[in-house]
């Protein structure tokens, strides 16, 4: 048997269609499904970068407030 003598018998043609059909609609479903997988865990990383990001920016602001003080108690010792 040859592909074109299948592909020429009308019942067989249609089995292969539909076969085809089903493996396209089942990988598109696991393609859908692996990409919101994806999305999802990137949602979640960026929800934790951005509150790391937060923290360090409080740490960021906490730190210049330490060393406007200590610059402060510097000048008012030399002064």
């Amino acid at each position: 048997m040859s592909k074109s003598w299948l592909y020429k018998e009308p019942e067989i043609r249609k089995r292969i269609e539909s076969i085809r059909g089903q493996q396209q609609k089942s990988l598109n479903g696991a393609l859908k499904l692996q990409k919101q997988k994806i999305l999802k865990s990137e949602e979640v990383l960026i929800k934790n970068l951005k509150g790391r990001v937060k923290v360090l920016e409080e740490e960021n602001l906490l730190l210049k407030k330490q060393i406007q003080k200590l610059y402060g108690e510097l000048y008012s010792k030399k002064g």
